[in-house]
């Protein structure tokens, strides 16, 4: 697969939302390079927390493949759970 890393600039321009869960309040911030997804990042109640370390990660590793230029389409395809 050919990707092209893509440099992350100084200013990025995206919006967050926040999602009450069972497990405290979820804020998903989604940050966009060139009119494109380019960068998320996820934070889910009290910092330091399990699931709030993992969705931390997850989001890192979203991210660094949408920087490696890896389409969304092709993530979204890839990780959809099919019952």
């Amino acid at each position: 697969m050919n990707t092209t890393k893509i440099k992350r600039p100084e200013c990025l321009t995206g919006y967050t939302i926040q999602q009450k869960t069972a497990c405290g309040s979820l804020y998903l911030t989604m940050n966009e390079l060139n009119d494109k997804l380019f960068e998320i990042r996820m934070t889910l109640g009290k910092s330091g927390s399990c699931y709030s370390i993992m969705f931390q990660t997850i989001a890192l590793l979203l991210s660094v493949m949408l920087q490696e230029g890896i389409s969304r389409e092709k993530i979204r395809n890839d990780i959809k759970y099919e019952t």
